[in-house]
């Protein structure tokens, strides 16, 4: 009874999502869908709170691919992959706060970074460059916060692994200011790369973080790097963003440096690998990504474009947000790769996906 009790007393929220998404590969079409509930159990007990999202997706159509179709080059075994029906925590936390310090333990979101559709300064979640937006899966963390001052604050982070030496962890200090705010970090973890017997594996790298946003004018600026000191390797972006006088139009862009990228084609098959397994943010050095963005009453139109500037292919991503009401929403998203054949975005082919979801 006492259980029962607890249950009632929590507040229940959530979602159903359905998403269907078609896919043109060469002359092949197929088609992935998927139904999605989300139920969310969260509650506040005087100076705790705990967060339960637990996922639930079932697939269906095509679930099984192979990413040799995506690949230019000629590969003569199967590389398989495949969506899997699933039931998993996408974020399962306990939140304890006692005067300036507060730790977090359980699935949680990282939200390091300043990036809307790179966050190389998040290495352990990676977005869809198809939909930035969306929502990810937590990770498996502890951490601590400290509020030093009103403006000046610690976040250190561990992630736990088999092994305490191949664990991850980090610290990250922000400042906040009255024009910019600021984060300095340091972060060591295992970091995965296809290896030359075209299989994952880790090694350990040692990384320098930093972010900023800030306001000019009206117009944001935000920017993100990590610096792996050990293989001098930088990866990071700048952005802007405006919204017109209007108030409805913005427009966002983002210029992505990637020294674990190319800076022109001939991407080997670790490239590729790497790349479609989610590993590397790009196989690009240098990347452009922009989003026009008008918003009406009940209906958002946008228009994304992602360039390769060393292979000069690009990803053209058109969509749709419209709202029924206020717990019923429809997203159209289409994509359309372009480039010689060989380059990052020619060979993703093309593509229509249409989600709706509905809160409860």
């Amino acid at each position: 009874m006492n259980i029962l009790i607890i249950l009632l007393s929590l507040n229940l929220e959530g979602f159903y999502e359905y998403q269907g998404q078609l896919l043109k590969n060469g002359d092949d079409f197929s088609y992935t869908g998927y139904n999605k509930i989300n139920l969310t159990l969260k509650e506040k007990i005087s100076s705790a709170y705990f967060r339960v999202d637990l996922d639930y997706t079932s697939y269906h159509g095509k679930t099984l691919f192979d990413l040799r179709n995506f690949i230019p080059e000629s590969v003569s075994f199967p590389i398989q992959y495949a969506y899997s029906s699933n039931l998993h925590f996408r974020n399962a936390f306990l939140r304890l706060r006692a005067g300036k310090l507060t730790i977090q333990m359980g699935r949680q979101q990282i939200g390091w970074g300043t990036g809307y559709a790179y966050n190389p300064t998040n290495v352990f979640q990676r977005k869809s460059i198809l939909d930035p937006s969306y929502e990810l899966d937590g990770v498996d963390a502890i951490r601590m916060f400290f509020d030093l001052t009103d403006n000046i604050s610690f976040d250190a982070l561990f992630l736990p692994d088999q092994k305490i030496d191949s664990s991850s962890y980090g610290l990250r200090v922000k400042s906040s200011f009255p024009l910019i705010d600021v984060s300095l970090g340091y972060l060591s973890y295992e970091k995965s790369f296809v290896n030359a017997f075209l299989t994952l594996a880790r090694m350990r790298s040692y990384n320098i973080t930093m972010d900023f946003s800030t306001d000019i004018l009206g117009m944001g600026f935000h920017g993100e790097g990590i610096y792996d000191y050990k293989n001098h390797k930088l990866t990071g972006i700048m952005g802007m963003d405006y919204t017109l006088g209007d108030g409805i139009t913005s427009l966002l862009i983002e210029y992505l440096y990637n020294e674990n990228g190319k800076s022109s084609g001939n991407y080997s098959l670790q490239d590729w690998l790497g790349y479609l397994m989610g590993v590397e943010v790009s196989m690009a050095r240098d990347e452009v990504f922009v989003n026009l963005e008008r918003t009406f009453e009940l209906l958002k139109v946008r228009l994304s474009c992602v360039y390769n500037i060393g292979d000069r292919s690009a990803l053209i991503i058109p969509g749709v947000v419209y709202s029924f009401n206020d717990y019923t929403e429809v997203t159209i998203t289409g994509y359309q790769g372009t480039g010689c054949n060989g380059t990052q975005y020619a060979d993703m082919g093309s593509g229509l996906m249409f989600r709706i979801r509905t809160w409860f």
